[in-house]
C-alpha cells in the first residue's frame, strides 16, 4: 500500500490562510488545527494557537501562551503542554483538546513530585548494551566486516563490557 494515495489528492488538500510566520509542531484533532507560533529571536516563548476546521472564517485562537512544548494525545482528545519557566523545567498540564485551554488549569497539573520511579541500573545497562550492539550490527558498514560472525562477536564484547560495568559499580 502506498504511503500517499495520489488519487483525489487535490480534493483533500487544504490551504491554511495564515500570513508568513514562524510556525511549527502542526497537529490536527477531529475539529481543530493546533500549532506553535514563535517570534524571532533567542529564548522566545511559544504560543499554542488553534484554528477550527469548519470551512468558515479561519481565525486563529490563542490556546495557551508561554509554552516550551505541546503534544496531542494519540486519540486526539487531550493536549499535553509544558509552560515556560526560567529556572526549572516548567509545569506540565493535560487538558481537553478544545478552542483554548481552561482558565483554571490547577486540576490539570501533572504532579511529578508525587511520582516514584524504580530504577534497576544493572538491567538498564544491559538494555543499553543490547540496543547499541543491534544498531552497530544492523547499520554499521565496513567492507572488512562482511561475513562477520556476529553472535560470537556479541558474546565476547558483552563479556568485556559486563566485566567493566561490574568494576564501575
Amino acid at each position: 500500500m502506498p504511503l500517499i494515495s495520489w488519487q483525489g489528492l487535490q480534493e483533500r488538500l487544504f490551504e491554511v490562510p495564515l500570513g508568513a510566520g514562524n510556525y511549527g509542531a502542526l497537529q490536527v484533532s477531529d475539529s481543530r488545527l493546533y500549532y506553535l507560533e514563535r517570534a524571532r529571536g533567542e529564548n522566545v516563548k511559544a504560543e499554542l494557537k488553534s484554528i477550527a476546521i469548519d470551512n468558515k472564517e479561519l481565525k486563529p485562537e490563542l490556546f495557551a501562551g508561554e509554552l516550551q512544548e505541546y503534544a496531542l494525545s494519540g486519540d486526539r482528545k487531550k493536549i499535553y503542554f509544558r509552560k515556560f519557566k526560567e529556572k526549572d523545567s516548567g509545569n506540565m498540564f493535560i487538558v481537553d483538546a478544545a478552542k483554548n485551554a481552561p482558565s483554571d488549569t490547577s486540576k490539570s497539573l501533572v504532579r511529578i513530585a508525587d511520582w516514584s520511579i524504580v530504577l534497576h541500573p544493572k538491567e538498564e545497562w544491559q538494555q543499553i548494551f543490547q540496543d547499541a550492539w543491534r544498531m552497530h550490527r544492523d547499520y554499521l558498514f565496513d567492507a572488512k566486516m562482511r561475513g562477520a560472525d556476529w553472535p560470537p562477536s556479541r558474546a565476547s564484547t558483552q563479556a568485556c563490557w559486563s566485566a567493566s560495568a561490574t568494576a564501575r559499580n
